[in-house]
Parts: C-alpha cells; structure tokens; sequence
C-alpha cells in the first residue's frame, strides 16, 4: 500500500514538473488551412448560388466525425479501425443545414492521389463511406475550374438517389 501511494506522488509530481518545463515545441501556423486548388473549390462551394440548395460546407473533416462503429464493434478491435479514420480528413464535407447528416463528401484529387500508398488510403476511405452510406465525389484538380459545369455536376449529384456512389469529375 505505501508503495503505490509513494508511485502515485511520483506520477503527480512528475506530471506538474513537466508541465512547469518551459517547453518550445518547433511548429508555426499554416499559412492557410487549404491549398490554393481547395481554395477555389471551396469559394465555389461557398457561393450565394450554390447556398440555396439547403446545405453548410465543412473543409477539412475527420473520416471519424463522419463514421461510427456499428452494434458489436464498439469494442477494443475498433479501436485500431478509429485510429485509422482518426488520421483521414475528407477535403469538404457538404451537410444538410436542419438535420447536420453528411449528405456528400468531397474529395479533390490532385498528384498524391497517384502514389500507390494514398491509393490504399483512398480505398479505405471509399470502404468506410461505402458502409456508412455517405455519397463521395472526386474532382480532379485542375488550374482551372468550370465552375457552371461543376455546378450542374454538383447538384445533379446531390439529387441522385443512392446512398453511395464514386463520381468522378474531370
């Protein structure tokens, strides 16, 4: 018994002295949360017009805001699943302005989606929405965008029926 209560001083004070260490972590802000190519996509996004078609915009959203575990699997074997959608952001996340529910996720492919590991990613990521029945289109990146196109994609899209469905634009 005096042991743990001399183990649980040490763990105590050990924990404040670290916190009273000055410490200089080597980091400064971004200069911005999204590349120059997002940045159009989501002024697009974000415009008066697209607006009236009752949904918010959400750059940058954890795959683990978006998915939860089914019945049985909220157990320590999640837990590995979760620490992978922990790591995977949806580049927009459109949701319904009264209910919050995704209704489609976004992703803008640009090189890295080339490389064999981001497309092990991909996959993964297009499993988990699969299952979740969340819809996923992709828009290759481009230096320009159409942006009337892109619309007419956009909202024929969002009107289709099926829960899930990879589109590709581009």
């Amino acid at each position: 018994m005096v042991l743990w209560i001399i183990f649980a001083a040490i763990i105590i004070v050990g924990g404040v002295m670290i916190w009273m260490i000055d410490v200089k972590v080597p980091v400064q802000k971004k200069p911005s949360l999204l590349t120059p190519s997002e940045e159009a996509i989501f002024s697009f996004l974000m415009r008066p017009a697209m607006s009236q078609y009752g949904y918010l915009v959400w750059p940058q959203v954890s795959l683990s805001a978006i998915v939860e575990a089914k019945g049985k699997m909220r157990n320590v074997i999640f837990g590995r699943w979760l620490s992978h959608l922990n790591k995977m952001y949806i580049d927009f996340l459109l949701i319904s302005r009264e209910t919050h529910q995704p209704i489609l996720a976004i992703e803008l492919d640009d090189r890295s989606h080339l490389y064999l590991q981001r497309r092990y990613r991909d996959k993964y990521l297009e499993g988990a929405l699969e299952n979740a029945q969340v819809k996923l289109l992709r828009i290759a990146r481009k230096n320009r965008y159409d942006f009337r196109e892109l619309e007419q994609v956009l909202i024929g899209y969002l009107n289709k029926t099926e829960y899930f469905k990879v589109e590709k634009y581009g």
